[in-house]
């Protein structure tokens, strides 16, 4: 294909709608770390970490690891009975 004939601004749109799915898909993610983790007692903002740069996929790996092998703070509220279960 020759590429001389082509627009700079033509593949400046292809640029904007990756960066639209990359925006759309970490807000995704976000939003489900923040339910599981607010389900699990943990707080829900800690999810926000995985925006920190360079930073954001060790910050997931650790919270899915912490859920995984950690104790949830929901169970220890459930077992001193300060949560009321029966509507959940």
């Amino acid at each position: 294909m020759d590429y001389s004939q082509c627009a700079a601004g033509d593949f400046g749109i292809g640029l904007v709608f990756i960066f639209i799915f990359a925006l759309a898909i970490t807000a995704l993610v976000i939003t489900c770390f923040w339910q599981i983790l607010k389900k699990a007692g943990y707080p829900g903002p800690l999810s926000l970490l995985i925006l920190v740069p360079g930073l954001g996929q060790l910050a997931a790996l650790i919270i899915i690891i912490m859920l995984a092998f950690g104790k949830w703070p929901i169970y220890e509220k459930l077992s001193q009975g300060t949560i009321d279960n029966s509507n959940k």
